[in-house]
């Protein structure tokens, strides 16, 4: 690939760790480890997998379930509880117990007065400029509200069937969807933490288990879900700020005053802090996956995602309003659903496999990172060069552009020799981290890195289309059919401009899925980090050594240049694959038998508690909890039992 230099070195601290903080990051946090910290990751989300599975389903009857939502929720389950149950075990459900993610979206909501929260649903619908369509719920009948554009009408269908199946157990209600793919509502966070106490308080003052009360939504009367106004509305809660910075207005006022996501306003580009990863990495590698979200503790996100920097469509608000979106960043209130992209299986992004582009046992398929994609997380406009800090080209960048004396380091932990320690007697390397730079990634690393952007640069404007062109040649790359993606073991998933439509067809397919974003979805919980799948950093400083432990390092002359940091590279350590001959000419052997496994349960995962049905389910209980947040008479209604 032709390359071509930036003219600053801004770009390079955004894409990695430069020379000195890499250093700093390496001598101060990273330490030489009795196995390697991948090992330590994969055993505890074992662990973990196994106590979440544990409580996500202990119910085994219809009474069983309602006493453990009383108990875990801290009141009587929605009416119509009954009817979800026997929806979802009807279709063998996995999950019963956590639905925590609904929970957590809808509580907030518990703040308003219904009314209010009806009104702000209208006036959200009501106002074309907001991006925002309706769903009206009449009677158990779907409709879609008149006006939607036709470039989402797909989409608004697509919800409608998805509720279809289970309509007449629903209350009649509006509901409104954010037509764009990024997040709508963040409220500042002195005024949410007034939300949550007023919420939690209205929550859990409700009678529970005894006493009277209502197991029925109450009945439908015009003046509590008027008509939508036409031909609208003009006012209007949201502001727009689509091309333009998000962080300092959204993305950071949800965290305290105190935090470095609100103190640190003027970020040196040139010297990025590792230790705004240290609350979330274990060795440099994710450790808490949710945590990893936060914008609180990590005010370079400011720079590092085209949702903070320029965003293709943004309309906020710091109101709390009723916006069911199919993702949202870390602090904002939109209410999760699952998305119709996956629902429908979106044209070009469907996990089927066919004769001509089969999908083959792991250990043939081509050792290889794998993604193609459009620049399509922001837009890059007024000169203002922002791409530079989006994920997808920083990426395509870091391994396809960088080259030694840029000064970007890859961390890679390799086992060493030692005079005064040995391995213990379960075979366990000793493991230490090494600083390498681009040259000897491509030279060691048994598996090839392959990310391109194919055809053209879009979202960009003046100057920018003609540079990235210029750096990432699209045109010497033509795209793939997208069930091409099944040659190969490794899949990497970046977030576009929200969610991303490719992960549950990439985990239901038999590669292993390494994902990177800032956004959350729906199945955050009921999918693993570590077991189902790889998380890696939006920063992308340890895929380099993702795949050096999961595809292998060659030995190639015993790493000359390599930055040895504490002892000689060794050889040996870790699973071997099967197929891979000559041990000796390893310094870590391929561990197809680890990738594999995470492979294997993220398609268990993908078919078992991501099928179409499971949207449904989910979609049924969030809607019933809906339902009872905008009912007048939401203090008395709950599921008491059969009468």
């Amino acid at each position: 690939m032709r390359k071509t230099r930036f003219g600053h070195r801004s770009f390079v601290a955004l894409v990695i760790f430069c020379t000195i903080p890499a250093t700093l990051w390496f001598t101060k946090v990273l330490q030489t480890t009795l196995g390697h910290p991948i090992e330590t990751l994969i055993s505890n989300a074992n662990h973990e997998h196994d106590e979440w599975a544990r409580q996500a389903s202990t119910s085994t009857s219809l009474n069983s379930a309602a006493q453990n939502y009383r108990a875990r929720y801290g009141r009587d389950p929605p009416p119509n509880f009954d009817h979800w149950y026997a929806y979802a075990t009807l279709h063998d459900s996995l999950i019963i117990d956590d639905f925590d993610n609904i929970y957590n979206d809808i509580l907030p909501f518990w703040s308003l007065a219904p009314v209010k929260t009806r009104q702000r649903t209208l006036e959200a619908i009501a106002n074309p400029w907001n991006n925002i369509a309706g769903i009206m719920i009449r009677s158990g009948t779907v409709t879609v509200s008149a006006g939607t554009p036709a470039t989402h009408e797909w989409m608004m269908s697509g919800v409608a069937e998805m509720i279809k199946p289970f309509a007449q157990w629903l209350p009649d209600m509006d509901l409104a969807f954010n037509l764009n793919d990024e997040g709508r509502v963040a409220n500042p966070y002195d005024s949410f933490q007034t939300i949550m106490h007023s919420a939690t308080s209205a929550f859990r003052t409700a009678p529970s288990s005894t006493g009277e009360g209502g197991q029925t939504f109450t009945p439908f009367h015009l003046r509590t879900w008027p008509p939508i106004p036409s031909p609208g509305i003009s006012t209007t809660r949201f502001i727009e700020r689509s091309w333009h910075p998000t962080w300092s207005e959204f993305g950071s006022i949800v965290c305290p005053p105190n935090s470095p996501a609100r103190t640190h306003h003027a970020w040196d580009l040139s010297t990025t802090n590792p230790s705004y990863l240290l609350p979330h990495t274990y060795q440099g590698y994710i450790s808490n996956y949710t945590l990893s979200f936060s914008p609180c503790h990590q005010p370079d996100l400011a720079h590092l995602h085209g949702l903070h920097m320029s965003p293709a469509a943004f309309k906020g608000t710091y109101d709390l309003v009723p916006v069911f979106s199919q993702s949202k960043a870390a602090g904002y209130s939109d209410i999760r659903y699952p998305s119709a992209w996956n629902y429908v299986g979106r044209e070009g992004t469907v996990y089927a496999p066919n004769e001509s582009h089969p999908d083959p046992e792991f250990r043939e398929k081509e050792r290889t990172l794998f993604w193609r994609g459009g620049t399509t997380e922001g837009v890059s406009a007024f000169e203002t060069g922002v791409w530079q800090g989006m994920g997808r080209q920083r990426m395509v960048w870091l391994f396809n552009n960088a080259v030694d004396n840029d000064g970007v380091k890859h961390i890679v932990h390799l086992p060493t020799k030692s005079t005064s320690t040995s391995p213990t007697s379960s075979g366990q390397a000793i493991y230490t981290p090494q600083l390498l730079p681009p040259s000897l990634l491509h030279t060691h690393a048994a598996t090839n890195i392959s990310l391109h952007i194919p055809l053209h640069i879009s979202r960009c404007a003046d100057s920018s289309c003609a540079t990235q062109h210029a750096e990432f040649r699209p045109d010497q790359t033509q795209p793939i059919d997208f069930q091409e993606h099944w040659r190969f073991k490794y899949l990497l998933d970046m977030d576009g401009a929200g969610f991303s439509g490719r992960f549950l067809p990439f985990l239901a397919s038999g590669s292993v899925v390494v994902k990177m974003g800032v956004v959350r979805e729906w199945w955050e919980g009921r999918v693993g980090a570590w077991w189902d799948f790889v998380p890696c950093d939006v920063r992308g400083h340890e895929v380099g050594g993702v795949v050096a432990f999961l595809g292998g390092w060659r030995r190639d002359g015993e790493g000359a240049g390599v930055e040895r940091g504490g002892g000689d590279v060794a050889g040996g350590g870790g699973e071997g694959d099967g197929d891979v001959k000559g041990n000796e000419d390893w310094v870590m052997p391929p561990r197809d038998d680890i990738a594999e496994r995470i492979a294997r349960q993220g398609q268990q995962t993908a078919n078992t508690m991501l099928r179409k049905v499971d949207m449904e389910i989910y979609m049924f209980r969030l809607l019933l909890e809906w339902g009872r947040v905008v009912d007048d008479n939401r203090e008395l209604l709950g599921w008491r039992g059969n009468t």
